[in-house]
């Protein structure tokens, strides 16, 4: 990326690292995807000058192969937290990647776009 100027990364934060949710305790996770927000900032700030923009994107709570695997029992909360009553599916991330990914976001570096069914605006 550096030698051609240009390029874009994309960091996977989470929402966990804006909210405290519940019910589970995970101060040691909500505070690595805090981290992964500032690193996404500290990074944008100093890979601008060669061109690449970095920026990450916090899903909230996703219906994944690990959580149905692990964590139906806390469905019904989490769904009743998120504003859009329901889980997020991995496949709505899309547009957020491939906007962050496009020139459509040429003039974005270091932001943290939400895609959490607004669970953070409660």
């Amino acid at each position: 990326m550096m030698p051609q100027k240009s390029g874009s990364i994309i960091n996977i934060a989470s929402m966990s690292g804006i909210a405290v949710n519940v019910p589970q305790k995970q101060a040691i996770y909500n505070t690595s995807k805090a981290g992964v927000a500032m690193m996404t900032k500290s990074m944008a700030l100093e890979w601008a000058p060669y061109g690449i923009r970095v920026n990450s994107i916090s899903p909230g709570y996703m219906k994944t192969e690990m959580t149905k695997a692990a964590m139906t029992d806390l469905f019904p909360t989490w769904e009743s937290l998120t504003p859009i009553g329901r889980l997020g599916v991995p496949e709505e991330l899309r547009g957020a990647v491939i906007f962050l990914a496009s020139e459509a976001s040429s003039y974005m570096i270091g932001h943290d776009l939400v895609v959490d069914g607004g669970y953070t605006i409660r």
